[in-house]
């Protein structure tokens, strides 16, 4: 069985939070992966990922089309890792994770 294979499989999952049992969490109790498990709980799964960083300058480049500027980009990482950082400090890397608007900001 094959599912999709973009980063947003298990990078993004807006909606969470109208999930019944998330319904005013500030992180979810359930999940796709909670699903999946339930679904077909013997299942293994292997995820080859990118490289990370080949991956954000694509998804950067398209995004911006026309209007590529690698001082740009830069910048946008570094306030991305920096904004990312201070929130894994505060409030730990499951929360930051699932957190959408540090995601819209991003």
């Amino acid at each position: 069985m094959e599912d999709d294979g973009s980063s947003f499989t298990f990078w993004e999952f807006d909606g969470w939070e109208n999930i019944p049992l998330n319904v005013g969490l500030r992180q979810p109790n359930v999940t796709h992966v909670h699903s999946l498990r339930r679904l077909m709980p013997n299942a293994k799964i292997v995820v080859l990922l990118r490289n990370p960083i080949e991956r954000l300058y694509s998804h950067y480049c398209a995004l911006k089309r026309d209007v590529i500027n690698v001082r740009d980009f830069h910048e946008r990482a570094r306030y991305g890792v920096e904004k990312l950082n201070h929130c894994f400090h505060s409030n730990g890397v499951r929360q930051c994770a699932f957190d959408t608007k540090i995601h819209e900001d991003l």
